[in-house]
């Protein structure tokens, strides 16, 4: 299968240097991997007299259902001081690249969006971030790459699993190797663990996101161009529908369409 993580490659910079090529999500020429048999090894019985005895069929277990993450209890603050995303945090604060490296990536997007639910403040921080994204991007634009790094920081303060802000924070002239080579390693994780939560051809293989910016970072880090969005309904679960091309004409021009399940967060922010 084709690779096409060149894009990416250059986006991150040294972020991506020497890993694994991304295969593109295209609806058409992609389909996903036929489901293999798996074949149950029977334990081995401790004795002849296990072995003989006859064991009753074990009832199966009522289907749960799904309850999307803002249909849940919220945490209370107790809860959020001991979730996996406040806890981690305290641990990624010290910089290091082998704590980035042992953080399991999905599950702090979980639990930062579950904590971000349970907050009465939701609108504030969502505000302050856009204060914030708006400040970084003034930077940029104006080519001052310090101060755009500074702003992405203090965007991290607030949600550390923002992609683009790591990103900006490793584009900083002024940094030193330690903090760029951490921040190329959160960025890693976070993307890589966009990547592997699905195939993104279908609702039942829909890539697992935790706002709408991230499914904006995901496709631009993909070397994407954002052609078109569109909303899904199926089964109670709800999708983005993202439509992208490699940005090229005539017949260079691959056209791409990604599944995003929004269903967590959907009508929330």
């Amino acid at each position: 299968m084709t690779k096409i993580l060149l894009g990416l490659c250059m986006f991150l910079l040294v972020a991506c240097a020497g890993n694994r090529a991304v295969e593109p999500r295209e609806n058409v020429a992609v389909q996903p991997a036929a489901d293999q048999e798996v074949s149950q090894n029977q334990a081995p019985a401790e004795s002849q007299a296990v072995a003989e005895k006859e064991v009753p069929a074990e009832e199966p277990k009522p289907v749960q259902e799904y309850v999307p993450m803002s249909k849940l209890p919220p945490y209370d603050e107790a809860a959020i001081a001991a979730s996996y995303y406040t806890t981690q945090l305290e641990v990624l604060k010290r910089g290091s690249i082998e704590d980035a490296k042992a953080t399991d990536w999905l599950k702090f997007r979980k639990e930062y969006l579950r904590c971000r639910l349970s907050q009465s403040n939701n609108g504030a921080a969502s505000l302050l971030t856009n204060a914030f994204n708006s400040e970084m991007s003034k930077a940029l634009k104006e080519g001052d790459r310090v101060a755009a790094a500074q702003a992405a920081k203090k965007i991290l303060d607030v949600n550390f699993t923002n992609m683009y802000a790591h990103y900006v924070v490793t584009s900083d002239t002024t940094a030193d190797s330690a903090t760029i080579a951490f921040h190329n390693e959160a960025l890693k994780g976070l993307f890589e663990s966009i990547y592997n939560s699905g195939k993104g051809i279908s609702e039942e293989t829909a890539l697992y996101v935790i706002n709408i910016s991230e499914e904006y970072d995901f496709i631009g880090f993909l070397g994407f161009k954002f052609e078109k969005q569109g909303l899904v309904e199926k089964d109670g679960h709800y999708y983005d529908l993202m439509e992208a091309s490699n940005g090229a004409t005539g017949e260079a021009r691959k056209e791409y369409r990604i599944y995003f399940d929004v269903t967590d967060f959907f009508g929330h922010y």
